[in-house]
């Protein structure tokens, strides 16, 4: 024979409390959601991390210029302020020169990359704007190589723009297996930006 059980009190008042089952129910789809829910991935060391090769420019902050960098990698569209971002490359600052709010006094631009292919790679300067009348505009130009978590200074240059408008190709070369290929470095010029703004 079948008894009666009684069932205990806590499970009693479930039962009795209209709002109690559905809302355990909605907590745990959710639970289950949230555990099935894909989960963001460790980094992987074999990754490259970015900024494998950094490219920087630094002007006068007393001098209003608005200089742009412009960058190309092998394979790849010319990146620069129209265009801040490529495969490899991408403009992480573009500044307009000592006019903007800048919480520093510098005039600073500077390109990232993801990884290095084997190709050639080239860097150039532009004078978009010179509200200042000042010239010429006199930029640093640095190359980092970033790898096995060191950094290396590949090539440094000074160069002095003496017009509105005027674009000079600054470096240069070729990297093959990460790293650049003995005697291929030179400055021959070829333009990287596109013929818009002012002149």
């Amino acid at each position: 024979m079948a008894k009666n059980v009684k069932a205990p009190a806590w499970l009693k008042r479930r039962i009795e409390d209209a709002w109690t089952i559905p809302t355990l129910d909605v907590l745990f789809a959710m639970l289950m959601l949230l555990v099935m829910l894909p989960h963001a991935k460790a980094d992987n060391p074999s990754d490259p991390p970015p900024g494998t090769l950094v490219v920087e420019i630094v002007w006068p902050f007393a001098q209003d210029a608005d200089v742009d960098l412009w960058v190309a990698a092998p394979g790849d569209v010319p990146v620069g302020y129209s265009n801040k971002g490529g495969l490899i490359f991408n403009l992480l600052r573009d500044d307009l020169g000592s006019y903007t709010a800048d919480i520093l006094p510098v005039n600073y631009e500077v390109t990232y990359s993801r990884g290095v292919v084997d190709g050639e790679y080239q860097v150039n300067v532009h004078l978009y704007r010179n509200r200042g009348a000042t010239l010429p505009i006199k930029v640093v130009v640095r190359v980092k190589l970033n790898q096995n978590n060191s950094t290396r200074l590949l090539h440094t240059k000074n160069v002095a723009l003496e017009t509105q408008g005027q674009e000079i190709t600054v470096f240069r070369w070729d990297m093959r297996d990460g790293q650049e290929v003995a005697g291929s470095l030179h400055d021959i010029p070829r333009a990287l930006r596109p013929a818009i703004g002012p002149m």
